[in-house]
């Protein structure tokens, strides 16, 4: 199975067709509902979420310093907090901050709840994310507005792909967590190499900038490599009826004979959308913020913006269908009605008798 060079032209310009042709030829609104609909399942169950919130400081002048014996007394004060004996880590950090233990613990184990609660609504909905990628795909490539049909008929590699999706996920936080840890644990050394001397030591900070520069090069990388996997494997999955694992094997083979077009995919898949940025953010201008109002809304903004995501899909699968042929989802178009075929006439028939008798 060999990879083609693809003309991305070629891929962008067809994709625009078809989503003129599904999309405006003729209107259908029930369409419009039915494909808005399972693009923002997706896009929910797709986005990145965070919290952030502040904790106590335990300062009690509005100096802003830990207490009130000045900027003389943070470093003593840190010291007792990271290298002292006296007690755990949590009683030491209670009476450097001045809090009760039993309103930490419950504060904390509060957020913990929260977090659970958070994880729990991720996991569903990146279990909605892999049923509805595939009724998605269903639609798109049939040119059609149905749920319950590809609900059913796609339960097993809707399945599949949330389970190699999940995992693939925590890998990739776990791995993101261990590489700011071994980037931060430079700058948390000196903070208690600092404390331990009541005062600031010198720092090398040229070790935290290149840790730096390699955690979000690995990042993007990592990203990159990601949404690829989660725009390429669905389709491969869709035309082979096969699992995740089989999927994302393909993709990886695809991947590695042709990088080049890969690269191509990223680069002009970046320049149209930065310009459908500035169409939109114009289009906002121009109306007085008017078309901002139906844009902020849940669903309704998915709706509105349809025709761009219907493009982003097409534009993928035309890119596939060129890279293998193998993989073109699409089916061939109705072959041209040709001239009506008679049948022979009685006397045809009664010359062909005549010469067969002679």
């Amino acid at each position: 199975m060999n990879c083609n060079p693809v003309t991305i032209g070629e891929a962008v310009s067809a994709a625009w067709k078809r989503m003129v042709q599904v999309l405006f030829h003729p209107f259908d609104l029930t369409k419009w509902i039915t494909w808005g609909f399972c693009i923002w399942v997706i896009s929910c169950s797709s986005g990145k979420s965070g919290g952030s919130g502040n904790f106590p400081t335990g300062k009690t002048h509005s100096s802003g310093t830990v207490h009130s014996d000045g900027a003389d007394s943070f470093w003593p004060k840190l010291d007792q907090l990271l290298n002292g004996t006296d007690g755990s880590f949590f009683d030491r950090m209670c009476r450097t901050f001045h809090w009760e233990p039993a309103t930490v613990t419950l504060v904390l184990s509060l957020i913990a709840v929260l977090v659970l609660f958070c994880i729990a609504i991720a996991v569903v909905m990146l279990w909605l994310r892999g049923r509805f990628e595939f009724m998605w795909l269903h639609n798109t490539v049939r040119n059609c507005a149905e749920i319950k049909a590809p609900w059913r008929e796609y339960r097993r590699e809707g399945n599949s792909f949330f389970k190699g999706w999940f995992l693939i996920s925590l890998m990739f936080v776990l791995a993101s967590l261990l590489m700011m840890i071994s980037v931060l644990l430079p700058f948390f050394r000196w903070i208690k190499a600092s404390a331990a001397a009541h005062e600031a030591l010198p720092f090398h900070f040229q070790e935290l900038l290149i840790g730096g520069a390699v955690y979000v090069l690995a990042i993007v990388l990592i990203g990159l490599y990601l949404w690829l996997a989660g725009t390429f494997v669905p389709p491969i999955m869709y035309r082979r009826r096969c699992g995740f694992s089989e999927g994302l094997h393909l993709f990886n083979r695809f991947l590695r004979q042709a990088p080049g077009q890969f690269i191509k995919f990223i680069l002009m898949h970046t320049l149209i959308f930065l310009l459908f940025g500035i169409a939109i953010v114009s289009a906002v201008c121009l109306t007085c913020c008017i078309l901002a109002i139906p844009l902020m809304i849940p669903f309704v903004g998915t709706v509105v913006l349809l025709p761009i995501h219907v493009f982003d899909r097409y534009f993928s699968l035309e890119f596939l269908a060129r890279l293998t042929p193998e993989f073109d989802l699409f089916p061939p178009p109705e072959p041209v009605a040709g001239p009506a075929m008679t049948e022979p006439s009685l006397i045809e028939e009664a010359t062909q008798d005549q010469q067969e008798e002679k």
